[in-house]
């Protein structure tokens, strides 16, 4: 199998969230890993329809041109056609005179670099590299929970787990856990780590047992809460009456049970009945556009459980962590465009999710 080339440059923009009205200010930065010439950019936000407010105003830093293609495409032109990048150093292009909108608001911003690789002379064209990344975007105040979730959801006993979130550094932030024999999740408040770009990180002590945390987050009358959950995948166990002849594993090794990608439109896979109790970790992955997963399970008796729906902006990830209780039936249906859907079954008992054969 061959490798996947790797990306000639990285592309960042930050802020990544863009405050009230009037603090208008982008910057695109592009750290390349060889020689290249940029003979362009296009930041472009898709599903904006006709709504101009963020980029009508804006004004491109000294050196470069800007262009409105469209509604919600900015397009970026180097007054002398190209630029020269090289290895170690970074470009900056700044746009200003941006206009949130008034409603806060989340959504992908989509950053296009036209590059090539120069030529000896002038006589030589090289063809154009594209490089595209996605960033998600938070315009018209601050959002202060965004995408909380573990570095790893399935960790070993007594492992550190470093949750991660996007948000503001000048917020409150409050930190529950708990397990499923905790009483009452024990709160504690919380200074994050920041790197100056809106992402947050917190290092969690060492985790004995599967944990579910809660974050929250205050600033000025805004409130915002977020859960996830680490499974600690041989942790402690609390119990009242418990005997064993011979040797007990109450959560059996993680099982992959779902690795399944569609280019464009919609599949569905079922498993047959689960062999015993255990959990069941989904995680969908977003490239060109917005991706979807419906999570339907359905109980030995009584009704179907509401729908769990994923969705991942292009880019992102998302996850969960659902219980399954023995025979019941878990039906997925992943859509979107070249979208990835992930599972992973860690059993109470013995016994695998099977597919069911159509």
């Amino acid at each position: 199998m061959t490798a996947p080339a790797s990306r000639p440059c990285d592309i960042d923009v930050h802020p990544r969230g863009l405050g009230a009205p009037g603090v208008g200010e982008l910057k695109v930065v592009i750290s390349p890993d060889r020689d290249l010439l940029c003979h362009g950019l296009t930041l472009h936000l898709p599903g904006s329809g006709d709504d101009p407010s963020l980029f009508s105003d804006g004004v491109a830093t000294s050196g470069w041109t800007i262009e409105r293609s469209g509604p919600a495409t900015l397009r970026l032109t180097p007054a002398a056609g190209r630029v020269r990048l090289t290895p170690g150093t970074r470009q900056e292009i700044i746009v200003t005179g941006l206009t949130p909108s008034a409603t806060p608001r989340q959504q992908p911003l989509v950053t296009t670099a036209e590059l090539s690789t120069p030529v000896p002379t002038t006589d030589e064209s090289a063809e154009l590299e594209v490089v595209t990344v996605t960033h998600q975007l938070f315009s018209g105040g601050a959002d202060l929970i965004v995408n909380f979730q573990p570095s790893c959801g399935n960790v070993h006993r007594c492992e550190k787990v470093s949750l991660r979130w996007g948000g503001p550094d000048d917020a409150a932030y409050t930190l529950e856990s708990g397990t499923a024999t905790s009483d009452t999740p024990a709160a504690q408040n919380i200074t994050p780590d920041f790197d100056g770009h809106g992402n947050c990180s917190w290092t969690t002590q060492p985790l004995t047992a599967t944990t579910a945390f809660r974050l929250t987050a205050r600033k000025g009358g805004d409130f915002r809460a977020a859960l996830t959950v680490v499974v600690v995948v041989d942790g402690d166990i609390t119990a009242g009456n418990l005997s064993a002849n011979g040797t007990v594993k109450l959560l059996q090794p993680p099982i992959e049970c779902l690795n399944k990608s569609v280019e464009a439109g919609k599949c569905h896979v079922s498993y047959q009945k689960a062999p015993t109790d255990g959990i069941l970790t989904f995680t969908i992955n977003a490239e060109a556009q917005t991706a979807e997963m419906r999570i339907k399970t359905t109980p030995a008796k009584g009704d179907a459980n509401p729908t769990v729906i994923l969705k991942a902006a292009p880019g992102t990830r998302t996850s969960t962590v659902l219980p399954i209780s023995k025979d019941a039936v878990v039906a997925v249906t992943l859509s979107g465009a070249r979208a990835t859907g992930y599972a992973t079954w860690f059993a109470f008992g013995n016994g695998r999710l099977v597919l069911q054969q159509d």
